[in-house]
């Protein structure tokens, strides 16, 4: 019972994440992407700033 009542609440909470905190996370993503100094970024900006380290870390 324990479990499964943990569970759901963290299906409640990635549901709200989801809903909600999707958007603030790509923000946050992209905020964080270009203010921290890192070589591989500065060396791939292409890669790494149209939003496709985004959706594999969401998945």
């Amino acid at each position: 019972m324990r479990k499964n009542d943990w569970l759901s609440a963290v299906d409640q909470h990635a549901i709200a994440l989801m809903s909600t905190g999707m958007s603030m996370f790509a923000k946050r993503a992209a905020n964080i992407g270009p203010a921290r100094p890192c070589t591989h970024r500065d060396v791939e900006p292409s890669k790494t700033y149209p939003g496709r380290v985004v959706p594999e870390r969401s998945t």
